[in-house]
């Protein structure tokens, strides 16, 4: 990134990567993404090249060759839906043997498992993709990531409303590589361990079990499934580690309400809740042993501190797709800042992003990276005004000046990000509100503890 005297412009390649993330937008909304690339072509010219023809066209060239690859590798991957094999039959239960890629505790004590690899008993035929498994109230002992089942199964395939120019389930879960569902109640879905998990899981597991076990102390009512959390444990529980199976309907309307829904999913505000810790520990052992920093600078001396508790989160969350771009994000931050980096927020960003569309060039239809991505932009958009106005309202270097300028950046960090996530918002949940820099800090609060 350039850095002016007072503003930071995108370098060149940034500049056509961003062209190139356009392009694998457009197999799904062509006219918005070409709509949204003039604008963005308009916005990169200089005002000393608005009259030159010879100065505008080279990378106008470029950046149409960018949008063009984006587009073209992600309609590649842009494939309907498989064949159905003749033995699935959505009205009688198949034995499969199926690997289990992910388990997803949702609300309304239900189970969310893809399954991958997933083959008949019978006929031995795989099928071309993988199985959404919902299991609502199931048993205590559940199949972890990792392991290798047998069980019987309703097998159908995806299906949603038609909805021209609107949301497409199908699309949604075939971008996540699912073409089939199948959804059981209680111990109706029982199954059978062929193959372990391996140890991490298991470990996490049972981990997360004595959270539980903690959270639920107190509490003498049970269930069939196990202990009932309910209330703010519940929240709790949601805010730590994204095991929401607990949480009811209205608890997420009036997360939803807040425009906080965000907030319950596993995402980068839980590893930078863990990467400060780690910079409060740094500045800790500087502030104690300032010759440290003669041999480690300081910022070297965060990333060491902090890398430890971003990797202990990830590996507690799950490693969960969102989770593992977020540790893809920290990871570069890390990288630059151990090369000496300043302003290394947007830089940080993109740099994640194209390995994010080398590694999937699908990657960017994922609401969720949409939203996570627009919020630090925003943030590394918005920090160097924020910085200059806090300082210009609260001068000095007191204590309690350091932390009224915290508060001004907060407020202003969080407003832009509202603003920048309200077409993202209105068009993909149809509500936005104001609420969210009034109740973050006091979330950050609760989950750090």
């Amino acid at each position: 990134m350039r850095q002016g005297k007072h503003t930071h412009s995108l370098l060149f390649w940034q500049n056509t990567l961003l062209f190139t993330a356009l392009g694998t937008l457009a197999p799904a909304s062509a006219p918005l993404s070409i709509f949204a690339a003039i604008l963005l072509f308009i916005a990169c010219l200089h005002k000393k090249t608005l009259r030159p023809l010879r100065k505008t066209l080279p990378p106008l060239l470029v950046h149409l060759a960018g949008f063009g690859v984006g587009f073209f590798a992600a309609n590649a991957l842009w494939l309907p839906a498989p064949p159905t094999p003749e033995w699935v039959d959505g009205n009688k239960p198949q034995q499969i043997t199926a690997r289990v890629e992910y388990v997803d505790p949702m609300h309304e004590g239900r189970l969310r498992l893809i399954l991958s690899d997933v083959s008949s008993a019978d006929t031995q035929e795989t099928l071309p993709a993988k199985v959404a498994w919902t299991w609502q109230f199931p048993p205590p002992e559940i199949p972890l990531t990792g392991e290798l089942i047998k069980t019987n199964l309703r097998i159908r395939e995806v299906h949603g409303m038609i909805n021209p120019g609107s949301f497409s389930i199908e699309d949604y879960w075939l971008e996540k590589g699912v073409a089939f569902r199948t959804w059981t109640k209680e111990d109706k879905g029982g199954f059978e361990r062929i193959e372990p998990a391996p140890a991490w899981h298991i470990l996490r597991d049972k981990t997360e079990k004595k959270l539980i076990d903690a959270l639920a102390s107190g509490n003498t009512e049970q269930t069939e499934q196990g202990p009932l959390i309910g209330g703010g444990k519940a929240i709790i529980l949601a805010l730590l580690d994204g095991n929401k199976y607990y949480l009811t309907t209205e608890d997420l309307d009036l997360f939803a309400a807040a425009s906080l829904s965000h907030s319950l999913a596993l995402s980068g505000m839980n590893l930078g809740l863990m990467a400060t810790m780690g910079a409060g520990l740094a500045l800790l052992v500087c502030r104690l042993f300032p010759g440290i920093m003669l041999k480690i600078p300081r910022p070297k001396l965060i990333v060491l501190f902090a890398s430890p508790l971003v990797l202990a989160y990830l590996w507690l969350g799950g490693t969960s797709p969102p989770l593992l771009r977020a540790a893809l994000m920290f990871a570069c931050w890390a990288v630059l800042l151990l090369r000496g980096r300043p302003h290394i927020v947007l830089d940080g960003l993109f740099w994640s992003l194209l390995i994010m569309l080398i590694l999937n060039p699908l990657a960017l239809h994922d609401i969720r990276l949409q939203l996570s991505a627009t919020c630090i932009a925003a943030i590394g958009l918005t920090l160097p005004y924020s910085q200059q106005a806090a300082r210009k309202i609260f001068p000095g270097e007191s204590l309690l000046k350091y932390f009224l300028r915290g508060a001004v950046n907060l407020l202003i960090i969080s407003t832009a990000i509202q603003v920048l996530l309200l077409p993202l918002q209105t068009s993909n949940f149809g509500q936005a509100f104001f609420c969210f820099f009034l109740y973050i800090p006091s979330l950050s609060v609760v989950s750090s503890f």
